[in-house]
């Protein structure tokens, strides 16, 4: 079994988020993270009154 290293929370695990061609990978709690934060940082648009 192929174990990766997280360079984001510096852990160790068996099956990276993203593909990968090296032994750097982020894991999936990194990854999930950082698409929850990108999605609240875009603005939430409030349709323009008539």
């Amino acid at each position: 079994m192929t174990l990766y290293h997280c360079p984001d929370c510096d852990r160790i695990h068996d099956e990276p988020f993203e593909a990968t061609f090296t032994l750097l990978a982020r894991c999936i709690d990194c990854a999930l993270a950082s698409e929850r934060a990108a999605a609240l940082a875009e603005p939430i648009a409030v349709p323009r009154a008539a």
